[in-house]
């Protein structure tokens, strides 16, 4: 009998990137927002013996390893014993959109497997599958996250957001987008030390709680995609007529986002004047609660 497991994503409300590591990896500051129940998996045990996973990935191809795999491979290589499992995996997200789909599908294995066989992975070794898997395995909705985005503490916004995420045509893999990041930064540095992008941070969540308008989000990609993909400016400037509290890019592109107060009718009313941007593959409306 197949087991459902419902599976978040995240949108970054501020991202900024402060230094970067001797290992090559980047220090970060950026609050960690979940969307909760964005994409499904089924689950069941395969009983026969000397057989394999069986995963199918619906919708998306994933060109390297599915997350799925590494997170089954690296528990067992802890000598876990899980027996083989047949995932489906309905996806909605693309990869490369900034949303953490992948990590979020982690996250949906990691629950049921503490569900199914008491397996509990604390934070330090769920960071070794996927940096965004920590925060969404966790029970916070908003994080502010440092690090390399695997340190975090919890943040309290009000519920009752809406937020409709713009799904563009091209993605924007990690890799590349911090080699463009670095070399964007590399005469001037990164714009805020770690201390103000904390407060930053701070200055966000409290504007939000009190549904007052930010306007566009920090996020040191930003101008980086955008001497890439024009076609961000005119979307923002859209919102920008609108009641949008805030909107922004989340992670490392491709995706973007705007959020609204609560008022479902006032917010499709809004987004009939995105049906022209033909550069659009799929508009999500989320709520926080949902």
């Amino acid at each position: 009998m197949y087991d459902e497991e419902f599976s978040p994503c995240k949108v970054n409300l501020s991202l900024r990137i402060t230094a970067i590591r001797d290992d090559g990896f980047h220090d970060l500051v950026s609050l960690f927002y979940k969307i909760p129940r964005v994409e499904r998996l089924t689950i069941n045990e395969i009983t026969s013996n000397n057989v394999k996973d069986d995963i199918i990935c619906h919708n998306f191809n994933i060109p390297q390893q599915n997350i799925i795999e590494k997170v089954l491979s690296t528990l067992r290589g802890e000598g876990l014993n899980i027996p083989p499992l047949e995932i489906e995996i309905f996806k909605e997200l693309p990869p490369g959109t900034g949303l953490g789909g992948g990590s979020g599908n982690a996250s949906a294995l990691i629950k049921w497997l503490g569900k199914r066989y008491g397996i509990h992975i604390p934070p330090e070794r769920s960071k070794i599958i996927g940096a965004d898997v920590a925060f969404l395995t966790s029970r916070y909705s908003c994080v502010l996250a440092s690090g390399i985005g695997d340190q975090f503490v919890p943040r309290s916004i009000m519920p009752g957001l809406v937020f409709v995420v713009f799904i563009p045509e091209w993605t924007s893999g990690t890799v590349e987008s911090y080699r463009k990041l670095d070399m964007w930064y590399k005469t001037q540095g990164f714009p805020l030390l770690a201390s103000a992008a904390e407060e930053e941070a701070g200055a966000i969540v409290s504007r939000l709680n009190k549904r007052m308008r930010w306007g566009c989000l920090p996020n040191d990609f930003l101008p980086v995609l955008i001497s890439e993909w024009p076609e961000y400016l005119h979307l923002f400037d859209s919102l920008d007529k609108t009641d949008a509290l805030a909107w922004g890019i989340t992670g490392s592109g491709s995706a973007s986002f705007a959020i609204f107060q609560n008022d479902r009718e006032k917010i499709e009313r809004c987004l009939n004047a995105f049906n022209s941007f033909t550069w659009l593959n799929r508009i999500f409306l989320w709520s926080d609660d949902r």
